[in-house]
């Protein structure tokens, strides 16, 4: 085995490995203040991930109860449609109107005359003629409720 060796030539930079440790940067202690400071921002932290998740599982929980009782609804009452927006806009009209029958205890008003049926409005005079609040039937047959005014 005669290989020849071969020798790196001079000119070439030979290379140094060097590895450095600096010594550790001693960490100043906390005072008390901010580990306070510190405390009450996690707590705070944990209040509201607490909240959060009650919340997301009160929503939870009523999809639930609302799918079961759409579910209920419709084995009981096979092809029978839930109320549409306009039922639940109507019954917030009446709800509305009773409240304002009512009126608060401390007013002193006279007993209001028992609410008449709706009346159909199918011009704008009988529809300034009515009372805010008061509950009527537009020319499509719905039920509505004049806005109160500001």
């Amino acid at each position: 085995m005669d290989a020849p060796i071969v020798a790196a030539p001079a000119s070439a930079p030979t290379q140094i490995e060097v590895e450095v440790k600096l010594p550790k940067k001693e960490k100043k202690p906390r005072t008390d203040a901010q580990k306070a400071a510190t405390e009450k921002a996690l707590a705070t932290l944990r209040e509201r991930r607490e909240a959060k998740a009650k919340e997301e599982a009160a929503l939870a929980e009523a999809k639930e109860i609302t799918r079961v009782q759409v579910h209920h609804h419709k084995r009981k009452n096979p092809g029978k449609e839930l109320a549409t927006k306009e039922d639940l806009e109507s019954l917030r009209g009446e709800l509305a109107s009773f409240k304002n029958l009512l009126g608060k205890p401390s007013e002193s008003k006279p007993a209001p005359a028992a609410p008449a049926a709706p009346s159909k409005v199918t011009t704008k005079e009988q529809y300034d003629a009515l009372e805010p609040g008061a509950i009527y039937i537009g020319k499509d047959g719905k039920r509505y409720r004049k806005p109160q005014q500001a």
